[in-house]
């Protein structure tokens, strides 16, 4: 009996993984303008916006990277894809490379958000880019530390950063938007699962965030958005992938 259920569980991670849908995906080496990757009714490798508040965010493509270079206190910038995602993924996983330089110390800098209704630009309730809790489904933060190059992943919710890591680093985000358990495969290939409105984060092959809750259980991940709201620094972010993990 045990051995059917195995051979019952692989089967299924098996046929999740043949169902695999990519939703988004942009190395930004096609173009070094924004507006090449920006289109209201966006293709598999474009967003719905790329924009900043004013001079004090710079945005642009460096060394086939997106960077967000922020210096002034008044100013934000952003990346969002705010046409549903169809199918809009009830499980997913986001897959990014990122690095920080000239930054200073900042908790949540920077924040990624899955949700609802979100609109490309300043919402009207905060001011800024970043979205309102009830139209979150689940959110991470980054934050700066105090050397260069330095930086952590944040559970904004919980206040609790990941270890602190410096350079290029590939991060992994697996959410869970069903009423059920989810399989799926991690970075060091082996077999992970993930309670429902759960997300894990991976940072290269280490699990930094696991299985934290979701702030608004009942929004579903119809959109994403990317913003960069507090302190100094650049973000350079590129390899991004959305992947639709369900089946």
């Amino acid at each position: 009996m045990m051995m059917k259920n195995l051979l019952f569980v692989c089967a299924v991670i098996l046929f999740s993984h043949t169902a695999l849908a990519q939703q988004l995906s942009q190395n930004f080496d096609a173009s070094t303008k924004i507006k090449d990757y920006v289109k209201n009714k966006p293709d598999k490798g474009q967003f719905t916006a790329i924009t900043s508040s004013g001079p004090g965010v710079k945005i642009n493509i460096e060394q086939g990277k997106l960077r967000f270079d922020r210096t002034g206190n008044a100013d934000f910038g952003s990346m969002a894809r705010t046409v549903e995602l169809s199918p809009i993924p009830q499980k997913l996983a986001l897959k990014f490379d990122i690095s920080v330089s000239k930054n200073t110390a900042m908790e949540a800098a920077a924040a990624l958000q899955f949700g609802s209704g979100f609109v490309n630009e300043n919402n009207s309730l905060s001011g800024t880019p970043y979205e309102n809790q009830a139209a979150v489904h689940s959110v991470i933060g980054i934050s700066f530390g105090a050397k260069e190059g330095d930086f952590s992943i944040r559970h904004i919710g919980a206040k609790q950063e990941s270890v602190v890591v410096n350079g290029t680093k590939t991060i992994t985000w697996v959410i869970n938007n069903s009423t059920a358990p989810m399989y799926y495969t991690d970075p060091n290939g082996q077999v992970q699962n993930l309670a429902a409105d759960r997300f894990d984060v991976w940072i290269n092959n280490t699990l930094v965030l696991g299985k934290k809750g979701a702030v608004s259980p009942y929004q579903l991940l119809k959109n994403f958005k990317f913003s960069f709201t507090k302190g100094a620094g650049i973000i350079d972010l590129d390899n991004i992938e959305l992947t639709d993990l369900s089946n």
